[in-house]
């Protein structure tokens, strides 16, 4: 005997301050649950979570009663060794999506931000946060009666004695629907769309691959070493009324421009004039044979999935009779959502003047304190210059300025004394390293205060950016850390010390004398004169600026909170 025990929860239910913890849960949830004969497997995805347990009835039974006993039997062991564990799978070979995966992922992260189905482009970074109790509460938020199906493969059994709590799930947080095209890093062209989940979805998509792969097999012939395009098709349930449809193909960016143009054309022609009637009975007939050969599994898993999204009439049978019974119009209608919801992106270099490919917007700055950092603009590490003000922080990094405000963060990723990395819920991010801002130190004193602290990602494995060097802190080393200005005053005192010593003893006197004494020129003995007195002068003009500057920066550091922080 087999059982299935489906979650309608999956990592689009988490956040980034709790990435990777469901994973966690379904490696801790098993762990407790070997005997004998008894297998027991799971699975995390997107929007669903599933445990199966097979072997006899009885066994089956243990099983189910022991699995569901284990999310609020959660030990510290348990969960240190299996996040190693999970950490390890993650960075497997095995578990790197192929390139057209990446592309859709990327595609759905652009138009999700980090919210909702747009967290499956990150890493499990909340891993390390994980805690026992905190584990446990987030098993009891997410895995409820109301978000599970339970399935066997024949009678069911007696003896069953479990609960979950009741109620259902938070639904994935899916508020976040970026407008707008992209440009990306990828070899190809991404295409994702919104669509009513309704019966001529499925076939409105078959449809349109089938018309898009017929173009570019006549179209795009082998040459100059370009191959046809490859095309990948994905769409899955986002609640009982909403289908996120995602499209990628594989091609030289040369090439993309086109294909993306293809797509859009082939997708408009469907919103205009639906599917043809032969073209509608080809894909019913296609549709209802995959039904009718599904395995026992994947039929199950259909049902349950049906189930969990709120079908509740759907059944295997009832999915096959319901397909002939398809009104043509419903293809036509399903274009035309999923056209008005479009998202492209395209390769810089593609050419695509149909779409808008924006840069990024610059943002709306606060009103604030302005600061430029203390050693330059770092390479690029760093904006080039913050504004800190009580609503959050707008920072300038190339051509383009962002604003982060307190309430539009989705996490904020740390290490205790070091820097801050925040993160919009649209993706964007900005790093804050304490060491390269004047008033440092009030900055993520400030950013700690404001943020909410579910939000907080601790990253203790994160180096440090590295500090930056000018030709001043290169020459003097250690004397350049704002941690030992009182270095500074040494090397003024000797700079200027040995300035003064040299103007008074010699000067362009003392020059001139030694310049005849030489027989060099009159006005070469000036010129070499003013030239090495304007060098003495420079060091001790600079090194005197430096030491008013690290006195300023120990004040601040001493002051009380100022006005903007």
């Amino acid at each position: 005997m087999t059982a299935l025990l489906f979650f309608s929860v999956g990592l689009a239910n988490e956040t980034v301050a709790t990435r990777g913890w469901t994973h966690l849960l379904e490696h801790i949830v098993l762990r407790g649950t070997e005997k004998g004969d008894v297998n027991f497997n799971g699975a995390v995805s997107g929007d669903v979570t599933v445990f199966a347990v097979e072997g006899t009835p009885e066994q089956v039974v243990w099983g189910l009663n022991r699995l569901a006993s284990r999310f609020t039997q959660i030990s510290e062991s348990d969960m240190f060794d299996e996040q190693l564990i999970v950490e390890a799978e993650e960075n497997s070979e095995h578990s790197q999506p192929s390139h057209l995966q990446l592309m859709i992922q990327t595609a759905i992260n652009k138009r999700f931000g980090l919210t909702g189905p747009g967290l499956g482009l990150i890493h499990e970074v909340g891993l390390d946060d994980a805690t026992p109790a905190a584990l446990e509460q987030f098993a009891a938020e997410r895995f409820r009666a109301g978000s599970a199906v339970l399935c066997f493969d024949s009678r069911p059994p007696e003896g069953l004695d479990f609960s979950f709590p009741e109620g259902r799930a938070p639904a994935a947080d899916l508020s976040m629907s970026i407008p707008g095209d992209y440009h990306h890093d990828f070899q190809g062209v991404a295409v994702t769309g919104l669509a009513p989940a309704r019966p001529g979805i499925g076939t409105m998509i078959n449809v349109l691959a089938q018309r898009v792969n017929r173009f570019l097999n006549d179209h795009f012939e082998i040459s100059a070493g370009l191959a046809p395009p490859e095309i990948s098709l994905t769409h899955e349930p986002l609640s009982s009324d909403l289908e996120l449809v995602g499209v990628a193909a594989e091609c030289h960016p040369s090439q993309a421009g086109a294909v993306a143009e293809v797509i859009v054309r082939e997708l408009d022609t469907l919103a205009q004039d639906g599917a043809t009637a032969e073209e509608v009975a080809d894909q019913l007939e296609a549709m209802q044979q995959n039904l009718e050969a599904m395995d026992p599994a994947a039929q199950t898993r259909a049902v349950a999935t049906s189930f969990l999204i709120g079908h509740l009439e759907a059944s295997q049978a009832a999915m096959v009779k319901q397909l002939p019974e398809l009104p043509r119009g419903a293809v036509q209608q399903a274009a035309q959502a999923l056209r008005d919801t479009v998202k492209i992106g395209l390769p810089e270099e593609a050419d695509f003047p149909a779409a808008r490919l924006p840069g990024p917007v610059a943002d709306a700055a606060l009103a604030g304190t302005r600061l430029k950092p203390r050693f330059g603009e770092g390479g690029g590490s760093w904006p080039k210059w913050i504004i800190t003000s009580p609503e959050g922080i707008t920072a300038r990094k190339g051509p383009h300025q962002v604003t982060h405000r307190w309430g539009d963060l989705a996490a904020v990723m740390t290490q205790p004394g070091q820097g801050r990395i925040l993160m919009r819920r649209d993706g964007c991010s900005v790093s804050v390293e304490p060491h390269a801002w004047p008033k440092g130190e009030l900055i993520i004193a400030s950013i700690d205060a404001n943020v909410d602290p579910s939000l907080v990602v601790g990253r203790s494995r994160r180096e440090p950016l590295a500090k930056p060097s000018n030709w001043f802190s290169r020459c003097l080393g250690e004397a350049a850390s704002p941690l030992t200005w009182a270095r500074w005053l040494a090397a003024s005192v000797i700079i200027v010390g040995v300035t003064a010593a040299f103007t008074a003893g010699f000067g362009i006197p003392g020059l001139a004398l030694w310049a005849e004494g030489n027989k060099l020129k009159g006005g070469f003995t000036i010129a070499l004169s003013v030239v090495a007195m304007l060098v003495l002068w420079l060091c001790m003009g600079a090194s005197l600026l430096g030491f008013a500057r690290k006195v300023r920066h120990a004040f601040h550091r001493s002051a009380p909170r100022q006005k903007g922080f």
